[in-house]
């Protein structure tokens, strides 16, 4: 008695069988990595990576912001010298006022600046224009200008 296949089908119908496993396989992984990879990258916005960097009290800056605003507005080097904040790629900073300085954490979520620090959450709403950063904390305004790299 004959086998009603042709000899060498069933090798090749196998093989076939083989490939398709491996083509569904390969696609299903390609899904399963790009879904985990968009659910666990951070969100984030241009001005994250913009924010980092050094950046200092400018008494000029402040000036023409206040003029903007519709409130009295004061300036923090009025009340504590000289402002330097420094942010971190690593979502960290450190600011300087006067001779204090202080670290957190910081994000960027809704359109607010978060600074977290010692037990603290400041939430503030910021302007960031290429190398300025308008911080409003009423009655307070922080006028900082990026420090350029040497």
């Amino acid at each position: 008695m004959t086998s009603p296949y042709e000899p060498g089908l069933w090798k090749r119908e196998k093989r076939r069988r083989r490939i398709e496993f491996t083509i569904i396989f390969g696609i299903i992984a390609g899904i399963v990595t790009i879904v985990y990879l968009l659910k666990n990258t951070p969100k984030t916005s241009s001005n994250v990576v913009d924010i980092v960097g050094v950046w200092i009290q400018d008494d000029i800056l402040y000036h023409r912001e206040a003029k903007k605003t519709d409130k009295p507005t004061g300036n923090l080097s009025d009340a504590y010298g000289e402002i330097k904040i420094i942010f971190y790629t690593n979502f960290t900073y450190k600011s300087y006022f006067d001779a204090t300085s202080s670290n957190g954490e910081w994000k960027i979520e809704n359109d607010s600046l978060y600074m977290i620090g010692h037990n603290k959450k400041d939430k503030f709403k910021y302007k960031l224009n290429n190398d300025e950063l308008i911080i409003y904390s009423y009655p307070w305004l922080m006028a900082l200008k990026k420090e350029r790299d040497s």
